[in-house]
C-alpha cells in the first residue's frame, strides 16, 4: 500500500509537470507557421478576420462610411476595377492576395465585412448560385435596395462566416447576415438621419460572435453624440476610428478609411496613424484604371517608417519563438533518431508501445528520450530481454503515456479553434472545455484505452474499468 501511494504521487507529479509544458510545446511546434494568411472575403465565405469595426451615418445631405481594417501583417493595397459594358467602376482595398476586403463604386455604394463564427444557412436549390457575388453586386448595383434584391434572388452557401455592411449615397445602409432561423437577415439603418454600426457579432443574432464588444460600445457612444449635419464630419469619424483601433503583437489596424459617399471622396489612414490622411477621388481613380498599388505610396516616409518600426517591435517575440521552434524541430528529429537506435538495442516491446514512445519523443523531444532512458535503463537477464521495471519506473512510463494521450487531445482541441470557432469568438466555458476537458476525454477514450486493450488483449470496457474507475476508487 505504501508503495502504491508513492506511485500515485509520482504519477500525478509527472503528469502535472509535463501537462504544464504541453501548451508551450504545441506553440513551439506551430510557431513557424504562426503568421496567418490574408483572409479571402467574398461576402460570406471569409476566413476569420481578427477584428473590424464598420459604421455608417447620415444627416441631411451628408453620408459617411467608416471602417477599421484589422489584421496582423501591414501589407495592404488599393486597386480599381474600371467601368466597362454598363458595369460600374469600383475602388477596392485589401491585402497581398488582392481579394477585396472592402470598397466603393462610382455610384457611392460601399461595403466592408465583419468576420463571425460559422452560422448555418438554409439551402434554396430552386434559386441559381453565383460566383464572387461581391464583385458582381458592386459592379451592377447602385443602391442598397438593389443589392438586397440581388442577395434574395440567389442560393447561398450552407454556412456564413461573416456579415456584410453595405451603404449607399442616399444614406441607406444594411448589415446582411445569417439569421436565427437560417434565412438571410437584413438589419436596416433607420430611414433618414441616424447611423448603423457593426463589429464582430451578428446584429440579428448577437450570440453568434463576440458580444458584448468593447469596440461596439465605444463607437456607439461616439455616434450617439452626432446630432446634426454639422456634427457629422470626416474628423468626427476619424476620432471614432482612432478610439476603436487595435494595436499589439497579434492584431493591428492596418488601414482605416472614411468614404464620403455623396461626393465620391475617400479619406485613408495608414497603420492607425491618424495624424496624416490621404485623399482619393473615386471618379478620378476609376478613370486612371489604377493597378494594385501599395497604400504606403500615399503617405510620407515618416509615417511609413513609423509603421515599420512598430511592426518589427511587435514581431520580435514571434521571431524569437520561430527561431526556438526551428531549434526544437531539429531536436525532435535528432531525438527520434536516438530513440530508434535505443529501441534497436533495448528490450523488446509491442509495436503499440513503440509507437507510443515515438509519439512521446515527437511531442517532448529530449525530455521524451530522458523518460525512455529512465524507464528502461537497467540490466537485462540473459533469458529474457523484457525489462523488469520497478514500481516508480512503471509510474513514469504510465505517466508519459497518459500525457502523450492528453497532448493529442489538446492538439485536437486547439485545432478546433481554427477549424470551427476562433478564440475571439469563444465563450470562457467553450475555451475551458476545449483546452482542458476535451483533451482528457480524447486521450482516455481514443488513445489510452484502445492502445492498452490491444497490448493486453483485454476488452475495451474492461480496460476502461481498470484504468479509469479503479483510479478514482482506490
Amino acid at each position: 500500500m505504501k508503495n502504491d501511494v508513492k506511485i500515485v504521487f509520482r504519477r500525478v507529479g509527472i503528469i502535472l509537470l509535463i501537462v504544464m509544458l504541453t501548451p508551450f510545446t504545441i506553440s513551439l511546434s506551430t510557431s513557424c507557421f504562426a503568421e496567418s494568411s490574408p483572409p479571402e472575403t467574398d461576402f460570406f465565405s471569409s476566413t476569420d478576420l481578427i477584428a473590424c469595426t464598420i459604421f455608417t451615418a447620415s444627416f441631411g445631405n451628408r453620408v459617411l462610411f467608416g471602417n477599421n481594417e484589422d489584421w496582423n501583417k501591414p501589407v495592404s493595397y488599393y486597386w480599381v476595377e474600371p467601368s466597362s459594358d454598363g458595369k460600374y467602376g469600383v475602388v477596392y482595398f485589401g491585402f497581398g492576395n488582392f481579394w477585396p476586403q472592402g470598397g466603393v463604386n462610382e455610384k457611392g455604394l460601399a461595403f466592408d465585412v465583419n468576420a463571425l463564427p460559422r452560422s448555418p444557412l438554409n439551402p434554396h436549390p430552386e434559386k441559381p448560385r453565383i460566383d464572387r457575388p461581391l464583385y458582381s453586386f458592386l459592379r451592377t448595383c447602385a443602391t442598397v435596395k438593389e443589392l438586397i434584391e440581388k442577395v434574395k434572388s440567389y442560393n447561398w452557401e450552407r454556412r456564413w462566416k461573416s456579415q456584410a455592411h453595405v451603404a449607399d449615397s442616399t444614406g441607406d445602409a444594411v448589415v446582411i447576415s445569417a439569421g436565427k432561423d437560417g434565412e438571410i437577415a437584413f438589419t436596416r439603418k433607420t430611414k433618414g438621419d441616424g447611423y448603423l454600426l457593426s463589429t464582430n457579432f451578428n446584429l440579428d443574432n448577437p450570440a453568434n460572435g463576440t458580444f458584448p464588444c468593447w469596440r461596439y460600445k465605444t463607437a456607439d457612444a461616439h455616434l450617439k453624440k452626432i446630432k446634426s449635419e454639422e456634427d457629422l464630419t470626416v474628423e468626427s469619424f476619424r476620432d471614432i476610428l482612432k478610439a476603436v483601433h487595435q494595436q499589439g503583437a497579434s492584431v493591428n489596424t492596418l488601414y482605416s478609411n472614411v468614404y464620403d459617399l455623396a461626393n465620391g471622396i475617400i479619406y485613408l489612414y495608414h497603420w492607425h496613424q491618424f495624424q496624416e490622411v490621404a485623399t482619393l477621388n473615386v471618379a478620378e481613380e476609376i478613370k486612371q484604371k489604377r493597378k494594385p498599388t501599395s497604400i504606403t505610396t500615399l503617405f510620407s516616409r515618416q509615417t511609413v517608417e513609423q509603421a515599420e518600426r512598430e511592426y518589427r517591435e511587435y514581431r520580435r517575440p514571434a521571431n524569437i519563438m520561430t527561431t526556438v521552434a526551428w531549434i526544437w524541430l531539429f531536436l525532435v528529429i535528432g531525438s527520434i533518431a536516438v530513440l530508434i537506435g535505443l529501441m534497436e538495442k533495448g528490450p523488446s516491446m509491442p509495436l503499440a508501445m513503440k509507437l507510443t514512445w515515438l509519439l512521446v519523443v515527437l511531442l517532448f523531444s529530449p525530455v521524451g528520450i530522458l523518460a525512455y532512458v529512465v524507464a528502461y535503463h537497467q540490466p537485462l537477464s540473459e533469458q529474457d530481454r523484457r525489462p523488469d521495471l520497478s514500481a516508480w519506473k512503471h509510474a513514469l512510463a504510465e505517466s508519459v503515456f497518459a500525457v502523450a494521450s492528453y497532448a493529442i487531445g489538446m492538439a485536437i482541441g486547439l485545432a478546433s479553434f481554427y477549424l470551427y470557432l476562433s478564440f475571439n469568438a469563444s465563450s470562457i466555458g467553450s475555451i475551458v472545455a476545449r483546452v482542458y476537458l476535451l483533451p482528457g476525454i480524447i486521450g482516455l477514450f481514443l488513445v489510452q484505452l484502445p492502445v492498452t486493450s490491444i497490448m493486453t488483449g483485454t476488452r475495451y470496457w474492461t480496460m476502461f474499468r481498470r484504468r479509469f474507475l479503479l483510479a478514482f476508487t482506490t
